[in-house]
């Protein structure tokens, strides 16, 4: 095995029986009564809620590193030994995690806490135990045993609503009712019905009107696992008199006030306000600068005047509002309005702005055998360039890097012989806050290798529609890439020698002319952390259009020749492509992230092969992290000079483990698989070609570690990865986890997560 190998592995032995010894004594200066609490176990005949029991149990051993080495406890005993050091009690309330003793009070709590739970969701009779183990090394063992018993259900629900009014808008809704005859008791149901009827009574003008005039009584002495629900609401107490009670009022708005420029500390400049009404409200500029259109606002605000009070309005529009992302504090309040002779309130809408303009620089870096590469952006941005919550992003990249040089002599620019520069335009105009959104985008871009000169010039224009909280409709039918290259004679020589025409077509000047539309599910939900899912399908189509209005103009002779505009080949094909993502939260400090993405791209009549651009590609910062990026591929075909690689068919699955080490240090060990490949074969890329029957023994592998550094608006990641499985290599060669170097390692270098 390899130097470094041997190394690692040495270290690993050593250090991890190390922190294992480490971390099985952390009693040794507390006592002869302190006693490690090592595990919980919950054993119930409910075995699905095994997992909700355990998460509100009031004590937790300490944690573990990849479910095995309890590290933050093995680093505070290690560093807690010895004369007290500045630097060691860094280490131990930076990094450590002092030894978590068995609190035989907080069991009892514990058990309470279980009983409690099981009571509120219906198992009035469960009984609960504990039994505590303490082995002879001092190490508790904590189980729980839970007999749910039978639950109670409802046999009936019983409204008492004094006021008639509310009681028939109760009614009317009651088809929507989350508690019905024979369901399973549960509290959690109960609080959510509560707030489904307030919202129902809400929506119907009752601006003040709140949760806590609804209220339950449960009876539950009818000796035959049942109970009935009485569900009262109440009225609210009379103005003036406490001795009697009055009824709910509903509401009209009267007048709707909007402050584009709320300051919510001190108060607006002298003489420099200014009031413009527009349509049904009255826009109060404090600054006296009017610096948001009124139409831009009005249409993303549904609190109307003279109209009754609704919640839904008021929720929608503090929704719309702030996901225009202009504004840092969106403030929705009302009060009473006694000039008017109905009841009556008026809106405030109050908005304070966020920093207009913003700047940033993001930077990235890899390194292969030797071989350095360095990107750097400068992003500036406007959040409200137009007045109209509009956001504008300048994007200049420029990127270095030093590759093989195959085409003979070369310029470098430091020990760099390729670099990649070029500005690009972003524009999104709101329409109804980001429910959709209209976007265009142009960019230039330059790059130069030894071998050839590529200039891209993109223009793209399209809508974005969300719908709901998790869905995301992105169209985009106008997309055009106009791409000049300019070949030197060395590699233009190269090209001929190799001859294959779907190559050196990926190296002409070309027109692609395409439509792309994407379906993105999203089920995070920040306000309940949990597992989530992440899917995005993309249909990308080039050329179809203008090839149907060259044969109706009756320009086309034959289907399969080259065609033109603007003197420029255009491309033709479709490109389908998916990218699913599973994220498992074990807990607040790990996680589980699973990846699987692929996509083919057919070229047909007008092209032979697909255009460089919207080839597939493997390896890289954000694919196969061990492996060079576009150094892969197509299937084992592996490239002699070295010329950048690309596919039609392309799968990518990654795995990645994440962990907190302390505070903003994160860690990360991974792995990924994947390749491309051709469609049909390539005389020039021998092992090419896609094959039902063997693309499992082409899958390259591999795997690797990273740290990453997360400042909450922004993350470092550094990622190292080593090939386990290179297909390039001869089939029983394939294998190369076993002569590793340090020098086979790939870094990457860059900001946020992979994926």
């Amino acid at each position: 095995m390899a130097y470094f190998v041997n190394r690692t592995t040495r270290f690993l032995l050593t250090a991890i029986p190390f922190l294992f010894l480490v971390s099985c004594s952390p009693l040794r200066n507390l006592g002869p009564d302190a006693v490690l609490l090592r595990k919980n176990v919950i054993k119930s005949d409910q075995r699905k809620i095994n997992d909700d029991l355990k998460r509100i149990l009031k004590q937790k051993p300490n944690r573990k590193m990849l479910s095995m080495v309890r590290f933050h406890l093995g680093v505070h005993t290690l560093f807690n030994r010895g004369r007290e050091r500045k630097w060691k009690t860094w280490f131990k309330t930076s990094i450590g995690e002092p030894p978590v003793l068995l609190d035989t009070t907080l069991t009892l709590k514990s058990r309470n806490q279980i009983k409690q739970y099981m009571l509120n969701h219906g198992y009035f009779n469960a009984e609960v135990t504990t039994e505590t183990h303490i082995s002879k090394k001092r190490k508790a063992k904590v189980t729980y045993n839970v007999s749910s018993g039978k639950p109670y259900r409802i046999r009936k629900v019983t409204y008492v609503i004094p006021d008639t009014k509310i009681a028939k808008l109760v009614q009317d809704d009651a088809s929507n009712t989350l508690i019905g005859t024979n369901h399973v008791f549960n509290t959690r149901v109960l609080q959510e019905e509560r707030e489904r009827i307030t919202s129902v009574i809400k929506n119907n003008g009752y601006y003040f009107f709140t949760q806590q005039y609804i209220s339950y009584k449960i009876d539950s002495g009818l000796n035959a696992n049942e109970v009935v629900i009485y569900l009262q609401l109440q009225n609210p107490v009379a103005r003036g008199d406490t001795t009697r009670q009055a009824a709910h009022v509903p509401y009209r708005i009267g007048k709707v006030f909007m402050t584009p420029d709320h300051r919510p500390s001190g108060s607006p400049p002298d003489g420099l306000a200014d009031t413009i009404r527009y349509l049904d409200k009255a826009f109060i500029y404090t600054s006296g600068k009017h610096n948001f259109r009124p139409a831009v606002l009005s249409r993303n605000t549904f609190i109307l005047s003279d109209s009754l009070y609704r919640l839904k309005a008021h929720e929608r529009t503090y929704e719309y509002l702030s996901e225009l992302g202009t504004f840092r504090f969106v403030n929705i309040g009302f009060r009473v309005d006694s000039a008017y002779k109905d009841p009556t309130i008026n809106g405030y809408i109050n908005l304070t702005p966020n920093f207009r303009q913003n700047y940033r620089v993001e930077i990235e870096g890899t390194h292969n055998g030797g071989n350095l590469g360095a990107a750097g952006s400068f992003v500036y941005t406007n959040r409200n360039i137009f007045k109209g919550a509009e956001l504008f992003e300048l994007r200049l990249k420029t990127a270095l890097e030093d590759q093989k040089n195959f085409a003979g002599v070369e310029e470098k620019f430091l020990v760099f012989n390729t670099y990649e520069f070029g500005p690009e335009l972003n524009l999104t105009i709101p329409v109804k806050g980001s429910k959709k959104v209209y976007r265009f985008s142009t960019s230039y871009n330059l790059q130069n290798r030894p071998e050839f000169n590529r200039r891209l010039i993109n223009f793209s224009s399209g809508v974005a529609l969300r719908r709901k909280r998790s869905f995301t409709l992105l169209l985009n039918p106008i997309e055009l890439n106009f791409v000049k290259v300019r070949q030197s004679e060395e590699f233009r020589t190269i090209l001929e020698e190799i001859n294959d025409p779907g190559l050196s077509e990926s190296y002409d000047d070309h027109l692609i002319p395409a439509g792309v539309y994407s379906f993105i599910l999203n089920t995070q939900r920040l306000d309940e952390p949990g597992n989530f899912f992440y899917f995005r399908m993309n249909f990308e189509t080039a050329g179809f259009l203008i090839r149907m209005a060259q044969e109706a103009a009756g320009n086309v002779t034959e289907r399969d020749s080259n065609y033109s505009i603007f003197n420029n080949t255009y491309a033709q094909y479709i490109r389908p492509d998916a990218d699913f993502r599973f994220y498992q939260i074990i807990d607040d400090k790990n996680t589980l992230v699973y990846r699987l993405a692929g996509g083919v791209g057919i070229p047909y009549w007008n092209s032979s092969q697909l255009p460089f651009e919207k080839s597939f590609f493997a390896g890289g910062a954000n694919d196969l992290r061990a492996f060079v990026a576009r150094g892969l591929g197509p299937g084992t075909f592996d490239d002699p000079v070295d010329v950048q690689q690309n596919g039609e068919i392309k799968i990518n699955a990654n795995a990645e483990y994440r962990f907190d080490i302390f505070k903003i240090l994160k860690g990360a060990l991974f792995a990924d698989a994947g390749n491309v490949w051709l469609l049909e074969d390539a005389a020039d890329r021998p092992g090419g070609k896609f094959r039902s029957d063997r693309f499992l023994k082409e899958i390259a592998l591999g795997a690797g570690f990273g740290v990453r550094f997360d400042f909450n608006y922004f993350v470092v990641r550094l990622d190292v990865g080593f090939p386990v499985r290179d297909p390039r290599n001869a089939e029983q060669d394939r294998w190369v986890h076993r002569n590793l170097k340090w020098r086979d390692a790939t870094t990457n270098f860059g900001i946020g997560y992979p994926f």
